[in-house]
């Protein structure tokens, strides 16, 4: 509705998808975190009872570092890992949602930026920023300490995007 009145009056309307929270650097995978803890991956899945495809959020791998140096070991408090099967639901429906916004868009007339796939690029292979490049795990360079939010390099990146489209979309030429 909102994006329907507002092509009504004649504006120009860039919606925006979502990304995926499983995606960010608040979650890693098993193996990540293996890596991360120096551990091998079927220690944490055989001590803590993890699925090779469950995600751990970083308090979890902090508890598993904090457990590790004092050798005594407890289960993780299950708010602490994603389980594979609801990581699955939770992507299964952004990429739902997604479909949904980029169809509204379609049908409106609005242009859509996919931020969903920026931060899918930046997952699979990283991001180039400054002669590095930037990814989504833990002090990769693109998300702030808590893992869920861009840091200012990421919002950066992310701003980029944006005024790329907008200059395809509209002949603009707004510098990056």
């Amino acid at each position: 509705r909102i994006v329907g009145q507002l092509r009504a009056n004649f504006a120009e309307v860039i919606v925006a998808t979502i990304p995926d929270p499983t995606g960010t650097a608040y979650f890693s995978p098993v193996a990540a975190a293996a890596a991360v803890l120096r551990q091998p991956a079927s220690l944490l899945q055989e001590t803590w009872g993890i699925g090779p495809d469950d995600l751990l959020s970083q308090p979890a791998v902090r508890d598993m570092s904090f457990q590790l140096l004092s050798g005594s070991f407890e289960p993780l408090a299950a708010a602490r890992v994603l389980r594979a099967g609801d990581a699955a639901r939770i992507r299964e429906r952004v990429r739902a949602w997604n479909t949904e916004i980029a169809g509204v868009a379609r049908e409106r007339g609005a242009v859509v930026f996919d931020l969903a796939a920026l931060f899918s690029r930046l997952r699979s292979g990283g991001l180039p920023a400054a002669g590095r490049t930037l990814s989504a795990d833990a002090f990769g360079g693109f998300f702030s300490l808590d893992g869920l939010h861009p840091g200012a390099t990421g919002h950066a990146l992310i701003a980029n995007d944006p005024i790329a489209l907008v200059n395809r979309t509209y002949q603009t030429n707004y510098g990056l």
